[in-house]
């Protein structure tokens, strides 16, 4: 219940993680409320305590056997090592979420974590962000995700247009259509 009065009112930053801190310390092993705590953190941009919740995070879902959570530990880890820009951890930390995600065949978060990995290629490498991105898209319209699906097309591009792949990036930009 707290969680979704905490997200159908908007709030301001201090305010969120003020309630988050609370609901956390009243339940300690409450994944759903430890994620938003990570997110809260990295929007107001308090990258240690964020990765020390994923951490956690991670910690407590290993021990509840939750591959889910596990691999959704490891992608907030990858998403925080990255905004530091420590880019081999970070894709360390993507690849074991894959895992995670691939043994519970969780399409929709594979998704998600092929466009994080699409961010972490090498920018001048345009076949393999397209790879990366097209393996999103496909993931998530097997997921039948069309928001998903449409972030990975319109990303890919976006990606085509600047490296001057033009019929690629209207291709794409019509499937996203």
């Amino acid at each position: 219940t707290f969680i979704y009065d905490l997200l159908d009112r908007p709030l301001s930053p201090d305010l969120k993680l003020a309630s988050l801190t609370i609901a956390h310390q009243q339940s300690p092993t409450d994944l759903i409320t430890l994620g938003k705590l990570i997110n809260t953190y990295s929007e107001t941009n308090e990258l240690e305590k964020a990765m020390i919740m994923a951490d956690k995070l991670a910690t407590i879902a290993e021990s509840q056997n939750n591959p889910q959570q596990v691999g959704s530990a490891q992608l907030y880890q990858s998403e925080i090592l990255s905004r530091k820009k420590l880019y081999e951890l970070s894709s360390e930390k993507l690849n074991l979420a894959i895992e995670q995600f691939e043994k519970i065949n969780d399409l929709k978060r594979q998704a998600d974590a092929w466009l994080a990995q699409s961010r972490l290629d090498p920018d001048d490498d345009y076949q393999t962000v397209k790879s990366s991105l097209l393996k999103s898209a496909e993931l998530a319209y097997q997921a039948n995700d069309k928001p998903r699906e449409l972030d990975a097309l319109i990303y890919l591009s976006k990606m085509a247009y600047k490296h001057q792949q033009t019929g690629d990036s209207y291709h794409y930009l019509r499937q996203a259509e």
